[in-house]
């Protein structure tokens, strides 16, 4: 039989101040204590993956990533502004594909 998780909770909005304020670090060890005490939702995870992304956070994008982080508009947009190989790559390795996506001023994330 599988192991199940437990469902993810929803989180107070002091919670998601914890965990937003662990984002704005490279170093993923506060958040992984937080993930592991809060158990939030993969959409919890966007704005970190956000930040990460605009501060050019290696670390903290993978860490993301591996963990369900959504590859949204906002991210491909952040990762296209970040004008980083490594931060363009990223989403790719996780699945994002569509280099066809609409993005918020009607461009493509090829043009």
């Amino acid at each position: 039989m599988a192991h199940q998780h437990p469902q993810p909770c929803r989180l107070e909005p002091e919670q998601l101040s914890a965990l937003w304020q662990a984002y704005s670090s490279n170093d993923t060890a506060p958040l992984a204590h937080l993930i592991e005490t809060l158990n939030p939702g993969a959409e919890d995870f966007a704005p970190g993956l956000w930040y990460a992304i605009k501060h050019n956070h290696l670390n903290m994008v993978r860490y993301l990533l591996e963990r369900g982080a959504p590859v949204d508009e906002d991210a491909v947009e952040q990762a296209l502004r970040a004008r980083s190989i490594p931060i363009l790559e990223m989403p790719r390795e996780f699945g994002w594909d569509d280099v066809n996506m609409k993005l918020r001023d009607t461009w493509t994330a090829l043009k």
